[in-house]
């Protein structure tokens, strides 16, 4: 019998990585040492996305796809949208190893 295959645009659950959010808690609390206020509407209340994001890579004449890449946490102002992206490799999320090189 034929494997199912998700819908397009669709991740397999398996295949998303979680964000583990008390780690990245615990990464701002040391490392974020200056003001932690929004630069767009100054509040001071951010949400830490539950999926990781990786940006598609420009290649010439295209866009790559598959290879090295950049994984990121997203830092989402609660009350305008502004959206901050940390890497997720430098915040210890992730193994450096673990991909293409």
């Amino acid at each position: 019998m034929a494997e199912e295959r998700p819908q397009e645009g669709q991740a397999e659950e398996q295949d998303k990585p979680e964000v583990d959010k008390s780690k990245v808690q615990a990464w701002l609390q040391e490392k974020w040492t200056g003001l932690k206020t929004c630069p767009v509407s100054g509040d001071n209340n951010w949400i830490i996305a539950d999926d990781l994001l990786q940006p598609m890579i420009h290649a010439s004449g295209g866009l790559r796809v598959g290879g090295r890449g950049y994984p990121l946490v997203m830092l989402i102002c609660r009350t305008c949208g502004y959206t901050m992206f940390l890497n997720a490799v430098l915040m210890g999320l992730l193994d450096s190893s673990s991909g293409d090189d």
